[in-house]
């Protein structure tokens, strides 16, 4: 698959280099970059420090690289083994914790998603072209004007959806239904 993808790239290429395709020759030139920025390495550098730095109110003690690591030695088992006494090493991450947005924000997030496919680039399914999934639109009547609508914005807004929630169940540790 992922050759046929590469085949299929190069011969566009070459196609368009033949046909000398004046887009192309522009990006196959050299470009030159005598310009130098106005701003000096340190004081970019500190700016950025200071723009950039995360002010907290309180530190919470993070556990050390060494409180995370399992002992492995003669005296230690290997960590399957640990792992099949169910020790653990007293270390468990914090779960994280996020708000499953509407499910019309996740279309218009799937819908902006779907209008930057290019259809030069692979899927990573070959069964399923990207200019099926970008162009799956039907004709619907809104405000009495004619709009193209993608069907699988839907669809796969709620698969997001049930993904999200899934996921929020399995980190508060109750089995999802």
């Amino acid at each position: 698959m992922k050759r046929w993808h590469t085949r299929h790239l190069r011969n566009l290429l070459l196609d368009r280099l033949y046909r000398k395709d004046p887009a192309l020759h522009a990006l196959l030139k050299k470009q030159t970059k005598s310009n130098t920025t106005p701003v000096s390495a340190p004081v970019w550098h500190d700016h950025l420090h200071r723009h950039f730095r995360v002010a907290r109110a309180f530190e919470e003690p993070r556990p050390s690289a060494v409180d995370m690591a399992v002992l492995c030695s003669k005296n230690h088992p290997p960590p399957e083994v640990l792992f099949r006494r169910d020790e653990q090493s007293g270390w468990t991450p914090d779960p994280d914790e996020f708000e499953i947005p509407d499910l019309s924000v996740l279309e218009g997030v799937v819908c902006r998603q779907f209008q930057k496919l290019s259809a030069g680039a692979s899927s990573g399914f070959d069964a399923i072209p990207i200019s099926f999934i970008k162009h799956a639109c039907l004709p619907v009547r809104c405000d009495g004007k004619f709009k193209q609508v993608n069907v699988l914005v839907p669809l796969m807004a709620r698969l997001s959806e049930c993904c999200c929630l899934r996921v929020k169940c399995l980190r508060a540790g109750r089995s999802p239904s």
